[in-house]
C-alpha cells in the first residue's frame, strides 16, 4: 500500500522522503551476497565467502550498510597490480577480510542521498575512511588509500542495505612505492626526484620488499640542493640511501644505535628507537626523524596479507657523504680538534661552509693528547693562548685546492692558510707532513666532506714561530679532561649541532 500512496502522490515532499525511506527498508528481502551474485560479481562473492564475510552478509537481518562492490575486471585489475592472481589472493582466505570491509560503510546511502562534494565516511575496516565525492551532474567517484573508483551502477537494494558498483577496487594500501609517492601530497618533491633520477620503474614494482625512509616536501631545502651539487653527487645514490632491502616496520627498529644497510651499497645508515620514535642518522650532517610510521605498501605474497614494504615519512633528506669538514670531524669523534676550532673561531666559517674546497689535516684526539703531553701544557693552556692556537691551527688548512694523497709529491712544499710552509714526505702510498716544529703522519687519507679533502693525521703540526709556555706538568690525558675542556667540548659539538640543522 504504502508503494501506491508513492505512485499516486509523487509531488508531496515529505511523502517523497518517505518512499526512499521505505525503498531501502522494505524492498527485496535479497541478502547482500545474493544481490552481488545476482549482478554476476562472481569473484567478489567468491572473495566474500573465503574471507569469512558470508554469513554476515548473506543474512537479511544483519546491519544496513552500503557496499561498494568491484567487478570482476575490476577484480582482476588489482591483482596484476600486486604481481599476483585472484587463486593466490583468495588463498589467503580470512586474512583478505580487511579488504572487503574496507568497502562498506556503515551507513545505507542511496545515490541520490549522497551529499554533493567531498565526504569521508568511516568504514567497517576500523580506522580507515572512505572519501566519496558526488559532482554536481550526480557522478560519484570513491577515494580510497590506494585507488579511485567511479561508482557505475548504483542503488541495489538488498533489505535495509543499499550496493553500488564500482569499476575499481578500493585498496587499504599503496600497491607499490611509487605509488605511494603519486598518491600523497606531502611527497611530491620526492616523486619529481624519483622521476628525474630513472628509478621510477624500480619503485613501481609491486614485488618489491623494502622500507623506505621517504623525505616530505619541507625537507628538500636550497642547502641540500647546495650540498648534493657541492660534491656533483649523484641524484641515484642519495635516493637509494633512502632505502633498506628488507622490510621493517618502525617497532622492529632496535632501541640501541644500529648500522643498517641501504640500497646504496656505499654508505650505511644508522638508526634507534627511543620512546617511541624512531631517529635516522646519515653521512651527512642533518639526522631524520620519523614523523609518520608504517604505510604500508602491498601484500607480502604469496604467504601473507601483511604489507610487502613500508614507508616512514621523514623531516629531512638522508645524504650518503660528508656535507662539511665539521660534520665529518663530528662523525669521526674528533672531538678536542672541534673544540680548538670553536675556541679559536677564525675557521668556523670554512669549515662549516658546505662549499669549501679545500684540505684540512685533522689530529685525532689522541694526536692532541700526545703533542700536550710532549710539550708539557694542558688543554685549557693551549686554549686560551688564542694567538699561538690560531697560528697551529691555521697550519692544518690548505685553502687553495682539495688535494688528495695520491695528488701529493715527494718534497713538496705547500703553504697554508696562516702563512705557514709545511712539507710533504712521501714513500709509496704512506703520507708524512712537516711543520717547523713537528712532523704528522697521514693516517686515514682522503676523506670527501663536501667539496674539501680531509687527511687524519697522527700528531699536531707545530709552525717554527709557535711559542708556547710550559705548565710544568705534562698535559695528556689529565689536562684533557678537565672541566673547562670539556665545557669546551660540549658547546663545540652542541654548536655544530645546531649550526648543521639550521643549515639544511
Amino acid at each position: 500500500m504504502a508503494r501506491n500512496m508513492c505512485a499516486r502522490r509523487p509531488a508531496a515532499g515529505l511523502l517523497l522522503a518517505a518512499c526512499l525511506l521505505l525503498a531501502v527498508a522494505g524492498s527485496s528481502a535479497q541478502s547482500i551476497l545474493q544481490a552481488i551474485e545476482a549482478a554476476n560479481l562472481t569473484l567478489l562473492a567468491a572473495g566474500i565467502r573465503v574471507s569469512g564475510l558470508a554469513a554476515t552478509l548473506n543474512s537479511t537481518t544483519g546491519p544496513n550498510i552500503t557496499l561498494f562492490a568491484p567487478t570482476d575486471a575490476a577484480l582482476l585489475d588489482m591483482t596484476a597490480s600486486l604481481g599476483t592472481d585472484p587463486t593466490t589472493l583468495v588463498g589467503l582466505g580470512v586474512a583478505v577480510q580487511p579488504i572487503f570491509t574496507y568497502h562498506a560503510i556503515a551507513t545505507p546511502l542511496l545515490a541520490a542521498n549522497i551529499p554533493t562534494g567531498d565526504t569521508s565516511l568511516p568504514t567497517l575496516n576500523a580506522g580507515l575512511n572512505l572519501t566519496v565525492s558526488k559532482a554536481a551532474n550526480g557522478s560519484v567517484v570513491v577515494r580510497s588509500v590506494g585507488s579511485d573508483a567511479n561508482v557505475v551502477r548504483t542503488d541495489i537494494l538488498a533489505s535495509g542495505s543499499v550496493v553500488h558498483v564500482v569499476d575499481r577496487v578500493l585498496i587499504p594500501f599503496y600497491t607499490t612505492v611509487a605509488s605511494a609517492a603519486m598518491r600523497n601530497p606531502q611527497l611530491s618533491s620526492l616523486l619529481s626526484a624519483v622521476s628525474s633520477a630513472g628509478l621510477a620503474t624500480t619503485l613501481n614494482n609491486p614485488n618489491l620488499t623494502v622500507t623506505v625512509f621517504a623525505p616530505v616536501n619541507a625537507a628538500f631545502t636550497a642547502g641540500v640542493t647546495a650540498s648534493i651539487q657541492a660534491v656533483n653527487a649523484s641524484l641515484a645514490d642519495v635516493l637509494t640511501y633512502h632505502v633498506l632491502p628488507a622490510r621493517v616496520p618502525a617497532a622492529a627498529v632496535p632501541t640501541v644505535a644500529t648500522a643498517v644497510s641501504t640500497l646504496n651499497s656505499m654508505a650505511n645508515l644508522t638508526v634507534i628507537r627511543n620512546n617511541g620514535s624512531v631517529t635516522v642518522t646519515p653521512l651527512g650532517a642533518t639526522p631524520a626523524t620519523v614523523i609518520a610510521a608504517n604505510i604500508p605498501i602491498g601484500l607480502n605474497l604469496p604467504t601473507s596479507a601483511e604489507p610487502r614494504s613500508y614507508v616512514h615519512l621523514v623531516n629531512a633528506v638522508l645524504l650518503p657523504f660528508y656535507t662539511t669538514v665539521a660534520n665529518a670531524a663530528e662523525r669521526a669523534g674528533l672531538s678536542t680538534l672541534l673544540a680548538a676550532v670553536q675556541a679559536d673561531g677564525s675557521l668556523l666559517a670554512s669549515v662549516t661552509d658546505p662549499t669549501f674546497k679545500g684540505t684540512v689535516l685533522a689530529p685525532s684526539n689522541d694526536a692532541f693528547a700526545r703533542a700536550l703531553a710532549d710539550l708539557k701544557i694542558n688543554a685549557t693552556t693551549l686554549l686560551a693562548d688564542k694567538n699561538n692556537l690560531r697560528k697551529i691551527l691555521q697550519a692544518h688548512v690548505i685553502t687553495s685546492a682539495a688535494v688528495r694523497s695520491s695528488q701529493l709529491t715527494d718534497k713538496q712544499v705547500v703553504t697554508t692558510v696562516g702563512g705557514a710552509n709545511i712539507t710533504v714526505s712521501k714513500n709509496g702510498t704512506a703520507v708524512t707532513f712537516t711543520a717547523g716544529k713537528s712532523s704528522a703522519k697521514v693516517v686515514l687519507a682522503d676523506v670527501a666532506a663536501g667539496p674539501a679533502i680531509v687527511h687524519v693525521i697522527d700528531y699536531v703540526l707545530i709552525p717554527a714561530d709557535v711559542n708556547l709556555t710550559t705548565t710544568g706538568g705534562g698535559g695528556g690525558a689529565a689536562g684533557m679532561a678537565s672541566p673547562s675542556v670539556l665545557t669546551l667540548l660540549s658547546s663545540a659539538l652542541a654548536f655544530l649541532a645546531l649550526f648543521a640543522f639550521g643549515r639544511n
